[in-house]
């Protein structure tokens, strides 16, 4: 047996004759005891080094995100029955599943939550800023309603006061019963508005060369089972995105509808290319650098001896801790 698979490594220690020990997978819940279910008896007595390691992963994302696990200890050391059964290659190729999947796929998914996150904030608050804008359009249709029942004096007396109303980074313009409130492009909502499209789009950028080298590494290596469960729900939000905010946005503020509008030859007005402030995921180009540094956390080579050397370190760092408190 390799002497490497006879040091203990993080979450799985070896016996002497480097099998994985049984009952000895930290961080993981209790579920309330049972028999093993006959999905796991039958995965720890035919199943594949891939298929339990597929198991114990989704365990753990269970556990990460409910704080209990779905997997009794009976039936964990049923598992490793099961991957013990395959020889030294098999728990070599498990080990080696266990370090991608903490070492690369974690590691790849808190980047890509790190820049779903930023992107989604500067995307949610500029939906805040166009919703502004828009509630202008409805409130000059509102004023429009009114004055269109009035005439003379009173046409006049209630003209001039909606004249005066104070609407942030905009203008009120009547002409007879009609009212407009103009967002004026040095104003300041309109700069804010500006600001926020540029940012939302940048961070944008950087999410969709994530996830383009994601879909990649996951194609080729059918790793799609380690996975992290919220990096799938950002996935699902993302490509949604369009649609989410869709839901309480006109579509005039959308670029590529205008560019649609455009490509089909209907006319684009000045107002049409100032509304247009949201970018879109499938038209805008990922962004090199971001696309540089996902490929190269992907692109490592990983294996068991790499948890083993986290194991050294993480040693080290206690014994450090035990000799101060001494």
């Amino acid at each position: 047996m390799d002497e490497e698979l006879k040091k203990k490594v993080p979450e799985w220690e070896l016996n002497k004759k480097g099998k994985i020990k049984l009952s000895e997978m930290p961080n993981q819940g209790e579920a309330e005891d049972r028999e093993p279910s006959e999905e796991v008896k039958l995965l720890s007595s035919m199943g594949s080094v891939e298929q339990i390691a597929e198991c114990f992963i989704v365990d753990y994302e269970l556990k990460t995100l409910f704080g209990k696990s779905n997997l009794t200890e009976r039936e964990k050391d049923l598992l490793r029955v099961g991957i013990n059964r395959q020889g030294p290659k098999g728990v070599k190729t498990f080990l080696t599943c266990v370090a991608i999947y903490e070492k690369k796929v974690k590691k790849y998914g808190n980047s890509f939550i790190f820049e779903y996150a930023a992107f989604e904030a500067e995307a949610n608050e500029l939906c805040e800023k166009v919703t502004v804008w828009e509630s202008y359009d409805r409130e000059a249709e509102h004023l429009t309603g009114i004055l269109s029942g009035l005439s003379g004096d009173d046409l006049k007396r209630a003209s001039e006061k909606i004249r005066s109303y104070d609407y942030r980074g905009a203008t009120v313009r009547v002409d007879g019963s009609k009212v407009k409130i103009d967002v004026e492009e040095d104003g300041e909502l309109y700069e804010s508005i500006k600001s926020l499209s540029a940012s939302t789009e940048a961070h944008l950028k950087r999410v969709k060369a994530y996830d383009i080298m994601l879909f990649e590494y996951f194609t080729q290596t059918n790793f799609w089972f380690m996975l992290p469960y919220n990096v799938e729900i950002m996935l699902d939000r993302l490509h949604c995105f369009h649609d989410y905010v869709g839901e309480w946005l006109p579509e005039k503020y959308f670029k590529s509808v205008i560019n649609e509008r455009r490509a089909s030859g209907k006319p684009i007005t000045p107002e049409d290319e100032k509304r247009a402030v949201f970018p879109d995921f499938q038209e805008i180009e990922a962004d090199e650098a971001a696309l540089f540094e996902a490929n190269r956390i992907l692109s490592q080579e990983i294996d068991y001896k790499d948890l083993k050397k986290d194991s050294k370190k993480d040693s080290k760092k206690d014994s450090k801790k035990d000799s101060k408190e001494e």
